[in-house]
């Protein structure tokens, strides 16, 4: 895996999409990259990717540890 900033994709529109463009910008704005948040929170680096590249839902887990670590909103 490279070592890369995630850039935001732009015209995400629906739920699940703005909640991946909102995680993107997080992640962008801190300067974190999966392996950072792997290393804070114990999910897999594999698993975020996998939600940012593939538009999958955060799912409750990663949220949780998101809030926990870093204060990130669930609700965002």
């Amino acid at each position: 895996m490279t070592i890369e900033t995630v850039t935001p994709k732009k015209g995400l529109g629906k739920k699940k999409e703005g909640e991946i463009y909102r995680f993107q910008l997080f992640m962008s704005e801190k300067d974190i990259k999966p392996e950072d948040i792997q290393r804070d929170t114990g999910i897999s680096a594999r698993t975020i990717t996998h939600s940012l590249y593939e538009q999958k839902p955060l799912g409750n887990k990663l949220l949780r540890a998101l809030h926990e670590k870093y204060g990130v909103s669930i609700d965002w």
